[in-house]
């Protein structure tokens, strides 16, 4: 696939990163910085779209729980009580 040009607009701020990046000898052109820029940004998009996937699949584990009525009562304390059994920070309360 040959490479597709595209020309953007960025704030004078950016362009002085950019031009600084390359001064500097990091990269060789803008088209660098910007392929590693959108090389990370997608790497990102990946993690926050399989976080919000997990995220999506405890709901419905949740809600199934419900409708099959696989749930009880609880209290804070009894959560907050949970949480730091788990975490090892102490014994339980007598």
């Amino acid at each position: 696939m040959a490479a597709d040009r595209v020309t953007l607009s960025i704030p004078p701020d950016m362009a002085m990163m950019i031009e600084r990046e390359i001064a500097g000898g990091h990269y060789a052109s803008a088209g660098d910085v910007v392929q590693e820029a959108l090389a990370e940004w997608s790497v990102k998009k990946q993690g926050e779209r399989a976080r919000l996937d997990r995220l999506r699949q405890d709901i419905e584990l949740g809600i199934a729980d419900v409708e099959a009525g696989r749930v009880h009562d609880f209290s804070v304390g009894d959560v907050m009580e949970r949480g730091r059994l788990r975490s090892g920070r102490r014994e339980p309360s007598a």
